[in-house]
């Protein structure tokens, strides 16, 4: 008996095993399982950080020497090779007059790139990466793929939030200062879903002309981007606004030729070799957006000091369509040695400006206030295209609570002192003469009318 209850002590441990092996496997694969369809992060590139939002590790922007020495070597061979071939009697086209990459179509040497080695790079070439920021990832920038829902899915992305996109340009990356910058002010004045663009590979030095041949393709992938987030999460394209700089304007105007009706397209000092006078369909061009954005900068005219108030401008367009838009707020400093600068948004009916009205309102305040006027030297406006409407009157001055209607030209004008300015003297007679033994000549009243400016002067003599 003892020697049969000393085998069963033996002998049980091995028979439990022998029983629930197969259990104790299947627990384990399904562990194994489980952790393989809930990835824990969308993997990033390996070896590859982003710098978070505020950080000391963002690169600085190449010097402007730098990327005008590229551009003005780039434009040279592209100029060289245009005389090259208009000096041939016969020019024939090279075999590779048109390259397609899957999703994304055919580029065919047209505008600009016509006859030039200067078709878009593969996208393997260019590498676009596209980074989403927002206020609940600010710290680690989450990668987006326009051809994986599943970046999506697992990122922090907010469909009840609006998009703002960044496009660096020429020479520049994601990895930049001032897209970083950017990046946290947007953050910081709404809840929004920030996607910084990264064509880094596709707009590096020195290659000015192959990195303008690259927008299309970037733009396009950009435009995929949108397609895919507004499929997945319900958006359109209204709840866009692109920021572009330098050749990533142009990014932005491919992507909204591709995508109609984006609601903003920022375009940020546009570059223009390449594609300034060419058709619109290779270039930032108004109609790839219906908010037109302005910048705008007045200049004070020196020797005032300091004032506080508002500064408010309408602008008026041909049709008298006008739209109002404050510069600064109420109590706001002005100073004479500082241009007043501001960026807005016009609305679609106010079109073709034609002139503008300022109007200034000083501060009352208990420790301070406003001067009863402010003089302006010149306005300068640009508009989305790049084109600039001025106004230029020295010493224009402005009447607290009094609305001036100025004019605006095409182009721009410059702000002349008043001592190289004509002036009329003209007089009028508001009293007669008086005879007798006390005669007194007539009473004169004269104004001088300087320029076309309506600055008048009156006295009494």
């Amino acid at each position: 008996m003892r020697s049969f209850v000393a085998l069963w002590i033996l002998c049980f441990p091995v028979l439990l095993i022998t029983l629930f092996s197969p259990l104790l496997a299947n627990i384990s694969t399904t562990s194994h399982d489980s952790s393989t369809v809930h990835p824990q992060v969308f993997p990033q590139p390996p070896n590859e950080a982003w710098p978070t939002v505020g950080s000391s590790i963002p690169e600085e922007e190449p010097s402007d020497y730098e990327v005008w020495s590229a551009i003005v070597s780039s434009m040279a061979k592209w100029e060289e090779m245009k005389k090259r071939k208009a000096h041939k009697h016969h020019v024939r086209k090279r075999s590779e007059e048109v390259v397609c990459y899957r999703g994304f179509g055919c580029f065919r040497d047209e505008g600009a790139f016509d006859y030039l080695d200067t078709l878009p790079a593969s996208p393997e070439a260019i590498g676009t990466k596209f980074i989403l920021y927002t206020n609940k990832s600010r710290n680690t920038g989450e990668l987006l793929w326009y051809d994986n829902s599943s970046s999506l899915y697992y990122s922090h992305f907010n469909s009840s939030n609006p998009v703002k996109v960044i496009i660096h340009g020429f020479g520049s990356s994601g990895r930049k200062m001032w897209v970083l910058q950017m990046t946290e002010a947007l953050l910081a004045m709404e809840d929004v879903n920030v996607i910084v663009v990264d064509w880094e590979k596709g707009s590096a030095l020195p290659n000015y002309v192959q990195a303008a041949a690259n927008t299309q393709l970037v733009g396009k992938q950009l435009a995929a981007l949108i397609r895919m987030i507004n499929y997945e999460r319900g958006l359109s394209n209204s709840d866009y606004h692109l920021i572009g700089f330098s050749l990533g304007a142009h990014v932005a105007g491919f992507t909204g030729m591709e995508c109609h009706n984006i609601s903003r397209i920022t375009g940020l000092d546009p570059a223009s070799p390449l594609f300034e006078g060419y058709d619109p369909k290779i270039k930032l061009d108004p109609s790839d957006f219906f908010c037109p954005n302005y910048r705008i900068s007045i200049a004070s005219t020196r020797g005032q000091g300091t004032t506080w108030g508002k500064l408010e401008i309408s602008f008026i367009g041909e049709d008298n369509s006008n739209e109002t838009f404050v510069l600064t707020n109420e109590s706001q400093e002005i100073n004479d040695k500082q241009d007043i600068q501001g960026l807005i948004v016009a609305d679609p009916s106010v079109r073709n400006v034609t002139a503008v009205i300022v109007k200034y309102t000083k501060y009352r305040g208990w420790i301070y206030t406003g001067l009863d006027r402010w003089d302006i030297d010149k306005i300068q406006i640009h508009n989305s295209n790049g084109h600039v409407m001025s106004f230029c009157g020295h010493a224009m001055p402005i009447l607290n609570g009094e609305p001036k209607f100025l004019p605006l030209i095409h182009g721009d004008c410059t702000a002349e002192p008043t001592t190289q300015r004509l002036a009329r003297l003209i007089w009028q007679v508001v009293g007669e003469p008086v005879a007798g033994r006390d005669p007194r000549p007539p009473k004169l009243l004269w104004k001088i009318m300087v320029d076309d400016t309506s600055k008048y002067h009156w006295h009494n003599s």
